[in-house]
Protein backbone atom coordinates (compact mmCIF):
# COMPACT_ATOMS: atom_id res chain seq x y z
CA UNK A 1 0.00 0.00 0.00
CA UNK A 2 1.60 3.14 -1.00
CA UNK A 3 1.75 6.25 1.57
CA UNK A 4 -0.19 9.53 0.61
CA UNK A 5 2.31 11.83 -1.44
CA UNK A 6 1.60 14.29 1.88
CA UNK A 7 3.56 11.41 4.24
CA UNK A 8 6.31 11.33 1.56
CA UNK A 9 7.37 15.00 1.87
CA UNK A 10 10.93 15.55 3.68
CA UNK A 11 10.19 17.93 6.78
CA UNK A 12 13.49 20.14 5.78
CA UNK A 13 14.24 23.37 3.99
CA UNK A 14 15.10 23.39 0.66
CA UNK A 15 18.86 24.92 -0.20
CA UNK A 16 17.04 28.20 -1.16
CA UNK A 17 15.88 28.18 2.74
CA UNK A 18 12.64 27.55 1.65
CA UNK A 19 10.22 25.56 3.56
CA UNK A 20 8.98 22.61 2.21
CA UNK A 21 6.59 21.53 4.73
CA UNK A 22 3.36 20.71 3.67
CA UNK A 23 1.42 21.09 7.18
CA UNK A 24 2.06 23.64 9.76
CA UNK A 25 3.85 23.06 12.40
CA UNK A 26 2.18 23.93 15.89
CA UNK A 27 4.08 24.61 19.37
CA UNK A 28 3.29 21.75 21.87
CA UNK A 29 4.41 20.96 24.89
CA UNK A 30 3.71 16.87 25.93
CA UNK A 31 5.78 14.47 27.63
CA UNK A 32 5.76 11.09 25.35
CA UNK A 33 7.76 7.97 25.14
CA UNK A 34 9.82 6.44 22.39
CA UNK A 35 10.24 3.19 21.61
CA UNK A 36 12.93 1.74 18.87
CA UNK A 37 12.71 -0.93 17.08
CA UNK A 38 13.55 -4.07 18.75
CA UNK A 39 13.98 -3.07 22.23
CA UNK A 40 11.17 -3.50 24.68
CA UNK A 41 12.33 -0.50 26.88
CA UNK A 42 10.78 2.95 26.08
CA UNK A 43 12.70 6.43 26.46
CA UNK A 44 11.74 9.08 27.65
CA UNK A 45 10.50 11.88 25.89
CA UNK A 46 9.48 15.54 25.39
CA UNK A 47 7.74 16.92 22.10
CA UNK A 48 8.82 20.47 21.29
CA UNK A 49 6.31 21.30 17.94
CA UNK A 50 3.97 19.01 16.42
CA UNK A 51 2.51 18.87 12.59
CA UNK A 52 -0.03 16.88 10.63
CA UNK A 53 2.84 14.48 9.57
CA UNK A 54 5.59 14.40 12.14
CA UNK A 55 6.86 15.63 15.36
CA UNK A 56 10.25 17.11 17.05
CA UNK A 57 11.01 15.58 20.41
CA UNK A 58 13.62 16.22 22.76
CA UNK A 59 14.97 12.30 23.60
CA UNK A 60 16.31 11.56 26.89
CA UNK A 61 18.10 8.31 25.80
CA UNK A 62 21.12 5.71 26.65
CA UNK A 63 22.20 4.74 22.81
CA UNK A 64 22.13 7.92 20.13
CA UNK A 65 18.84 7.67 17.39
CA UNK A 66 20.13 7.86 13.74
CA UNK A 67 18.03 9.10 10.97
CA UNK A 68 16.47 6.53 9.37
CA UNK A 69 15.78 4.58 12.23
CA UNK A 70 12.23 3.33 12.90
CA UNK A 71 10.11 4.20 16.00
CA UNK A 72 7.09 3.96 17.73
CA UNK A 73 6.32 7.25 19.70
CA UNK A 74 3.42 7.65 22.07
CA UNK A 75 2.60 11.61 22.93
CA UNK A 76 0.14 12.20 26.14
CA UNK A 77 -2.08 14.44 23.97
CA UNK A 78 -4.23 15.37 27.25
CA UNK A 79 -2.99 16.18 30.18
CA UNK A 80 -2.92 12.08 31.78
CA UNK A 81 0.41 10.80 31.66
CA UNK A 82 -0.55 7.00 30.69
CA UNK A 83 0.49 6.00 27.49
CA UNK A 84 -1.25 2.93 26.54
CA UNK A 85 1.30 0.83 24.05
CA UNK A 86 -1.61 0.86 21.56
CA UNK A 87 -1.64 4.46 21.38
CA UNK A 88 1.95 4.04 19.91
CA UNK A 89 2.47 5.52 16.23
CA UNK A 90 4.78 4.53 13.70
CA UNK A 91 7.47 6.82 12.47
CA UNK A 92 10.73 7.35 10.99
CA UNK A 93 13.91 9.70 12.16
CA UNK A 94 14.10 12.19 9.76
CA UNK A 95 16.73 14.85 11.61
CA UNK A 96 18.50 14.49 14.56
CA UNK A 97 20.62 16.93 16.57
CA UNK A 98 22.66 16.68 19.58
CA UNK A 99 21.45 18.36 22.75
CA UNK A 100 23.48 17.23 25.21
CA UNK A 101 25.19 13.93 26.67
CA UNK A 102 21.64 12.75 27.34
CA UNK A 103 19.35 14.69 25.20
CA UNK A 104 19.02 14.51 21.58
CA UNK A 105 16.09 16.83 19.73
CA UNK A 106 14.46 13.87 17.11
CA UNK A 107 12.23 15.27 14.45
CA UNK A 108 10.27 12.17 13.07
CA UNK A 109 7.80 12.01 10.46
CA UNK A 110 4.44 9.40 10.92
CA UNK A 111 3.99 6.61 8.59
CA UNK A 112 0.80 8.14 8.00
CA UNK A 113 -0.88 11.96 8.34
CA UNK A 114 -2.18 11.68 12.61
CA UNK A 115 -5.25 12.98 11.14
CA UNK A 116 -6.11 9.28 9.69
CA UNK A 117 -4.28 7.50 12.86
CA UNK A 118 -4.98 9.34 15.83
CA UNK A 119 -7.82 12.06 14.88
CA UNK A 120 -8.26 12.86 18.58
CA UNK A 121 -4.47 14.16 18.62
CA UNK A 122 -4.28 17.06 15.86
CA UNK A 123 -8.40 17.86 17.69
CA UNK A 124 -5.85 18.25 21.04
CA UNK A 125 -3.04 20.31 19.18
CA UNK A 126 -5.76 22.92 17.46
CA UNK A 127 -7.97 23.44 20.72
CA UNK A 128 -4.74 24.21 22.57
CA UNK A 129 -3.46 26.61 19.90
CA UNK A 130 -6.77 28.29 19.66
CA UNK A 131 -6.99 28.79 23.80
CA UNK A 132 -3.21 30.06 23.76
CA UNK A 133 -4.24 32.82 21.44
CA UNK A 134 -7.23 34.14 22.66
Amino acid sequence: MSQPASATVPATQASTGRDRRIFPRRSFVRPCKVQRTGDVRFEAGETTNISASGALIRVAGRQPIRPGERLRVGVAWESNGVLESGSLLPARVVRVVPIDFHHQAVAIQYDRPLAEQAPLAMQTVERERTAVAA
